[in-house]
Formats: C-alpha cells, sequence, structure tokens
C-alpha cells in the first residue's frame, strides 16, 4: 500500500553523517503517488525542506515538542508550507487541544499510510482552490493565511480554545505570540469582523490587559496608597460588653492561652463568637508605607507586555467563533484581501472629521465681523503616558466623555475637531474674557474626572484661546506636530 524509502539523514546537514541525528532527519515515503515527508516531533532542521512534499507526518513522543512543531509550520510564510496537511502519528490514545486543533488527523502507526489516503487528496484539492501568489503586507498576510486555514479545512466555525497558554486561535495565535510586533489576535479577529470577512457568534467572555489585549495576567492586592502588595491582614473584635473595637491581636493575652481573648479596655474574658463578641470587618496593614485601610486596592500584571494596571482598566472581551463569510471566499480565491482605508478610523462621537473641522473654522471666521468668536485648543501633556495607563481601547472611552464635558458647554451651534495630542471646539459670539473662564472651568473639570479615574496626581491638561482673527487656521495647522 505504500513504499517506506531509507531515512535521509545528511539532507539537511551535509555536515554530519552519524545516525543518531534524528532531530535533522527526514523520512521519506510514498503514498499514491503522493510524497510524505516523516519527521519526530523534536525535528529542528530548516522547515522549508519540508514544503515540497504533499503531507508532514510528525511522529509523537512529547505533547510540548509536538505543538512547538506544529506552531512552527502554521506561522510559517512561505505559501508551500502553512496549508501543509499534516498528521501525527502516536502509538496509543488519540490527539486532543491545540494539537488537535491545527492538526489534520491522527494515526497509531507507520504501516497504517493508507489512511491518509482519502482526507490528504481532499486537502490537497481544497489547497489548490485557494490562490496563493498575491502580494500582500506583512498583516494582510497574517490575516489572509488565517483564513486559508479555515477555509482548506473546510470548518464550518472556529472556536477559541482555552488552554495552559491562555486563548487559542489555530494559525492566528501562533502567528501573533511567535512575532512579539504583530496585532494581538483579537484585533486582528475584530478587524476581519469588521472587514466582513468573517461573521462572528458569541461564544464567551473574558478581561484582558489594556495596553497589548493578553490574557496571561497575575492578579495582586496592594496598598491603595504605595500599591505595594507587602500587606498584612488582621480580623477586628468587637467586644459586646464595653463596646470596644480593634485589631484582633489587641485581645489576645498568653496567659490565657494561645487562643484566649480578653478585652483590653474592660480585661473581661472573650469566650463565644457571637455571645461575647464578633468580627465584622479585616484590616489591612501595608508594610511599606504603614497605611492601614479596610479595603485594598486590585492590580493586574500582564505577564506578556509587563503593564500593571488597576483592574477596573482591563479590558472586557468577547471571545466569538467564527465562520467565513462570501467576502471571505472570494478575496481567497482571488489571492488578496482588500483592508479598509485607515482614513476610516473611529472618529470620537460629537466631532467633526479633522478636514470639515478646519474647513468650519475658515468659514466662521469669515462670518466673524464683530471679533466675538473664539478656538480653545486643549493641549494634553505626556499623551502617551495617559494611554499606556489606560490602554488603547479605553483611550476613546475616555475621550469621548471629556466631549461631552465639553458638548454641555457650549451652544448648540458650536463644533469640536480632534488632533492628538489636541482637543479643539468653538466658542461663538463669545468674548474672549468669557471664553477665558469657560476654558479654564472645562479643564478643571477634565482634570478632575481623569484624577478621580486615573488617580492622577498632576495637571496633565492646559487650555488656550485663540481668538478667531482671520489666522485661526494658520495657527491651528502650525501647531500640530508632523508625526502626528
Amino acid at each position: 500500500m505504500n513504499n517506506l524509502q531509507n531515512p535521509d539523514l545528511n539532507r539537511l546537514n551535509p555536515m554530519s553523517s552519524s545516525p543518531l541525528a534524528t532531530h535533522l532527519a527526514i523520512r521519506e515515503m510514498v503514498l499514491d503517488g503522493m510524497q510524505l515527508a516523516s519527521v519526530k516531533d523534536f525535528f529542528r532542521g530548516d522547515l522549508i525542506h519540508l514544503s515540497t512534499y504533499d503531507g508532514i507526518i510528525i511522529e509523537y513522543t512529547d505533547q510540548d515538542y509536538a505543538i512547538k512543531l506544529v506552531s512552527r509550520i502554521r506561522s510559517h510564510f512561505d505559501h508551500c508550507l502553512f496549508l501543509k496537511p499534516v498528521f501525527i502519528c502516536k502509538e496509543s490514545g488519540s490527539i486532543s487541544g491545540v494539537l488537535d486543533q491545527n492538526t489534520d488527523g491522527c494515526i497509531h502507526d507507520l504501516n497504517h499510510l493508507y489512511q491518509l489516503q482519502v482526507p490528504l487528496k481532499k486537502l490537497l484539492a481544497r489547497i489548490e482552490s485557494v490562490n496563493l501568489s498575491g502580494n500582500q503586507s506583512y498583516e494582510e498576510q497574517v490575516l489572509f493565511n488565517f483564513l486559508a486555514y479555515i477555509h482548506t479545512r473546510d470548518k464550518e466555525d472556529i472556536s477559541p480554545f482555552i488552554d495552559k497558554s491562555g486563548i487559542y486561535y489555530p494559525v492566528l495565535s501562533d502567528f501573533t505570540k511567535r512575532n512579539a510586533n504583530q496585532k494581538h489576535f483579537i484585533a486582528l479577529l475584530e478587524k476581519m469582523e469588521k472587514d466582513a470577512y468573517l461573521q462572528g457568534f458569541f461564544h464567551s467572555a473574558t478581561y484582558v490587559c489594556s495596553e497589548c489585549f493578553n490574557d496571561y495576567l497575575m492578579y495582586r492586592e496592594v496598598c491603595p496608597h504605595c500599591h505595594s502588595a507587602h500587606l498584612r491582614s488582621e480580623e477586628v473584635v468587637h467586644h459586646f460588653r464595653c463596646a470596644h473595637v480593634a485589631p484582633i491581636s489587641d485581645f489576645k493575652r498568653s496567659d490565657v492561652g494561645q487562643d484566649g481573648l480578653e478585652c483590653p479596655k474592660c480585661q473581661h474574658q472573650l469566650k463565644h463568637i457571637g455571645v461575647d463578641y464578633d468580627k465584622p470587618a479585616t484590616m489591612h496593614y501595608c508594610q511599606e508605607c504603614n497605611a492601614n485601610f479596610q479595603n485594598y486596592a486590585m492590580k493586574a500584571y500582564c505577564c506578556s507586555c509587563g503593564h500593571d494596571q488597576e483592574v477596573e482598566h482591563l479590558i472586557k472581551k468577547e471571545l466569538k467563533r467564527y465562520s467565513l463569510t462570501d467576502k471571505a471566499i472570494n478575496a481567497l480565491h482571488y489571492g488578496r484581501l482588500h483592508s479598509r482605508d485607515k482614513s476610516n478610523d473611529a472618529i470620537l462621537e460629537d466631532t467633526l472629521p479633522w478636514h470639515l473641522f478646519i474647513k468650519t473654522v475658515d468659514f466662521e471666521e469669515t462670518q466673524n465681523s464683530h471679533g466675538q468668536s473664539n478656538i480653545v485648543k486643549l493641549h494634553f501633556n505626556d499623551l502617551s503616558s495617559l494611554i499606556k495607563q489606560v490602554g488603547e481601547e479605553n483611550r476613546y472611552k475616555i475621550f469621548n466623555e471629556i466631549i461631552q464635558i465639553i458638548k454641555a458647554t457650549q451652544q448648540p451651534f458650536d463644533f469640536r475637531g480632534v488632533k492628538f495630542p489636541f482637543v479643539y471646539f468653538s466658542l461663538l459670539n463669545t468674548r474672549q474674557s468669557d471664553a477665558e473662564i469657560i476654558s479654564q472651568r472645562i479643564v478643571f473639570l477634565i482634570n478632575h474626572l481623569l484624577s478621580d479615574n486615573l488617580r492622577l496626581k498632576r495637571v496633565i491638561l492646559t487650555a488656550e484661546v485663540l481668538p478667531m482673527n482671520g489666522k485661526s487656521v494658520e495657527t491651528i495647522l502650525s501647531g500640530i506636530p508632523s508625526a502626528i
């Protein structure tokens, strides 16, 4: 049924002739005219040497080795490799989890290759239907590879899998975890759904890092004052007889036994909880700054990017199962994705697109014959640190709240525009002295909002009133950094 050829141990490393070099060995086999390569799961050779075969068989010895090798194959950019049919040869038991999600089947013995004949031919036919010749950007290629994998495996939908390393989506997770500068797979999935390549359905939900979207988080209780995790906790005792309330250590006396309690105020022994006393609360003591408090703060440290954040700044994300749309299948046959124009990125609510804002300022200047109109320029100092603290996604939530504060102080015909790190808004038919008062009031309200929500101790916002004197547009554009 199959023809097994002798292993070619020198194929990948001409300098080695040792028959023990199994981590480089490729064992070649033929199945009904199809060329197969069998390698150990600890194979360390150049994967490009496997791209010429019709399929790959991984001889299983260890779960982690097998997962790493499959991940290397699925995250490879060579068009002839990342979609390659991959099968596991495992003597006993079945495969599951990440390994099952990323491979195409399992056999128990290399002498039973005939079991792969039908699924292998079906896979090769579906792979042949995908146009792999398109010239795309790095990100587009990652998305294309993910869609191609789902399509060629004829999956009706693909769901997230949770394993010891966190949330996992086949192929896409492998790309993003192996390339540190790549966007997180959650952001890529959201992009594909927004671009109508995927249709998403709710599967579950979780909280992720506001900086990198990773879900590998370490939670800890910290002091609300200095954020140290070096805490000591102690129960509080309330003595019914004299109403004395104090930490339990104040009630402990060595001469009344290890577990005996005696009130330091009235010297009565406390024998029965619920009869003599109760424990209404727990006090926490910081060993670094000596603060004491009843409610500690919670922080989450991201083990992926190192961002340390308050838990209220974590982002809740829906984990979805996805199915391909007709648009995605057409793109796979065409060989290229058509991403949305970046100019269509989200605009803050109740603000004008930047080009319309500039045109509106220019028009209003021509109508300002009495010199009673102004533009206020708000400058967010150290915006990058602010965004790092709250996360890129929460950035728009916070700025939408800021826009609502501004809008509440304006008249209905006023308008707003944003060009980070600046926010501009009009105060039409308003004297400059009044505009100064209004702008400072807004600065106070926004700084107060940020201080309450982010616990910032410094002023991060300043304001400048720009009279509409025929030079407003020039002044605004000259103040915009070229990098923005």
